[in-house]
């Protein structure tokens, strides 16, 4: 049978009964070059793919539970609920304030919100990106929001609230 050192790779003709060990006579490293060792490491990767399948199957999971819908025009809705103009030393603010509905019947994960500022003429002026108020919503659950705008022109108008795609 021929048996190679695992520390040195020298390789010896020799046959070693099941069970006993053997040693390396150049570098001294002490091994069990029988059969177990080979069960040992087919037990070890029917684990690390048992893991594996498992993970995929907790991933794909979350992700179908969880994910964004495709088409959230139909199933998660952002609704503007109030449009305050605030005067402040440092300038103008103005204070936006809606809800986020879930209107499935799946838990979707929120996409960021766009908040899109126009003039008289319907012209975009300022736009800013935003956090969802919450990363998950339940079916049937809303999520309130209020963020103040720093900065806006004197001319900004109406307000509008999307998610963005």
């Amino acid at each position: 049978m021929k048996i190679t050192c695992p520390f040195c790779k020298i390789e010896y003709a020799a046959k070693i009964p099941k069970g006993r060990r053997a040693e390396c006579i150049v570098c001294g490293h002490v091994w069990a070059p029988d059969g177990a060792r080979g069960r040992n490491r087919i037990l070890m990767w029917l684990l690390m793919a048992a893991f594996a399948l498992l993970v995929a199957v907790i991933a794909i999971t979350m992700t179908t539970r969880y994910a964004p819908a495709n088409k959230t025009e139909e199933t998660i809705v952002v609704e503007m609920t109030g449009f305050r103009r605030t005067a402040a030393a440092d300038g103008a603010r103005i204070v936006i304030s809606g809800r986020v509905k879930n209107m499935s019947g799946r838990v979707y994960g929120i996409p960021d919100i766009m908040l899109v500022l126009r003039d008289d003429a319907g012209e975009i002026v300022f736009t800013q990106r935003i956090m969802p108020p919450a990363p998950v919503l339940d079916i049937g659950e809303v999520a309130k929001f209020s963020h103040t705008l720093s900065g806006v022109p004197e001319n900004a108008r109406a307000a509008r609230a999307e998610f963005v795609r």
